[in-house]
């Protein structure tokens, strides 16, 4: 058929040209591609919380970390116990680390002081 047959002829020139005042007919409506939730129901499944803000991650130094741990956790180490955490180590006492993310020098300072890290999802 040709142009000038066409119905939407006799819109052009008013404000919504027969695509509503509400939806508008712009190019990406809802977005690009995949993007949006919509589009992700099995990824955020098995993924939740993927898409968005991701998740709050606190900064803590490995100075620091010894002054996170009870009094009475410190008191029952020994050499044959090791101390758990989730987040200067003293030497003679190595530490667990419990955490989603760490630096490779953190990793590397707690392994020299005979720690070691658990990362979880």
């Amino acid at each position: 058929m040709m142009t000038h047959f066409k119905k939407n002829r006799k819109k052009r020139g008013h404000v919504n040209a027969r695509h509503g005042q509400i939806e508008k007919h712009r190019k990406h409506p809802r977005g690009c591609g995949n993007v949006g939730d919509m589009h992700h129901l099995l990824f955020n499944k098995y993924h939740p919380g993927y898409f968005g803000i991701m998740f709050y991650c606190p900064i803590v130094n490995i100075d620091k970390l010894w002054s996170m741990i009870p009094q009475y956790v410190k008191e029952n180490a020994s050499a044959d116990n090791i101390t758990l955490i989730d987040g200067v180590l003293p030497p003679s006492q190595p530490i667990i680390v419990k955490t989603k993310l760490v630096s490779k020098i953190a990793e590397k300072k707690i392994k020299e002081a005979g720690g070691a890290i658990m990362l979880t999802a």
